[in-house]
C-alpha cells in the first residue's frame, strides 16, 4: 500500500486558514446588500413550465409548486463569486497555478448571472436559458479557458519520443 506524505509549513497553513476566514467575513458582509437588493427588486425564481425536451413540465410543475408558491431570491451565486474572486485578486495572485481555476470560476459565474437574469424576466415557458444554450456556453468556456491556458503546461519536446 502506498502511503502520501504532506508536509506543510506553519506559514503555509497560516496563510490558507486566513485566505478562508477571509472569505468567510467577506461572504457574511456581502450577504446583507444581496439580500436587501434580492427583495428590493423581487428577484424572484420563475417557474418552469416547458420541459427541456419541448413539453410541458408537468411533473417539475407538480414536485416544485410548495417551493415557487414563496418568492426565493436567485443570484445568490454572486455572494460567493465575488467573495472567493476578491480574496484572490488580493490574497494569493501571485502563483501561476491560481489563474485558470479564478478564470473559470469567474466565467461559470457570469453564465449563471445571465441565466439568472433571463429567470427573472422570464414570462412562462423556459425560465432562464435553456439546457443546450447552457451546455454550449459552458463548453465554450471551457475550450476557451484551455486554449488561453495551454500553451503554459501542454510543451511537448520535439525529443520526446510519443
Amino acid at each position: 500500500m502506498n502511503t502520501l506524505h504532506i508536509a506543510i509549513t506553519a506559514d503555509n497553513l497560516i496563510q490558507m486558514l486566513s485566505l478562508g476566514f477571509f472569505g468567510f467575513v467577506l461572504s457574511m458582509l456581502i450577504t446583507p446588500l444581496y439580500t436587501t437588493n434580492a427583495y428590493k427588486y423581487q428577484w424572484w425564481k420563475r417557474q418552469r413550465t416547458d420541459a427541456w425536451s419541448g413539453g410541458k413540465a408537468a411533473v417539475y410543475q407538480k414536485l416544485h409548486a410548495a417551493k415557487h408558491a414563496r418568492n426565493i431570491p436567485t443570484m445568490a451565486g454572486l455572494i460567493f463569486v465575488s467573495a472567493i474572486t476578491i480574496v484572490t485578486l488580493f490574497g494569493n495572485l501571485s502563483r501561476g497555478q491560481t489563474w485558470l481555476p479564478l478564470a473559470g470560476l469567474v466565467g461559470a459565474g457570469l453564465l449563471g448571472v445571465a441565466d439568472d437574469i433571463m429567470n427573472i424576466r422570464s414570462t412562462g415557458g423556459v425560465a432562464g436559458m435553456s439546457a443546450r444554450l447552457k451546455f454550449g456556453l459552458h463548453s465554450l468556456l471551457v475550450l476557451a479557458a484551455a486554449g488561453g491556458f495551454m500553451p503554459s503546461w501542454a510543451y511537448i519536446p520535439s525529443t520526446c519520443p510519443v
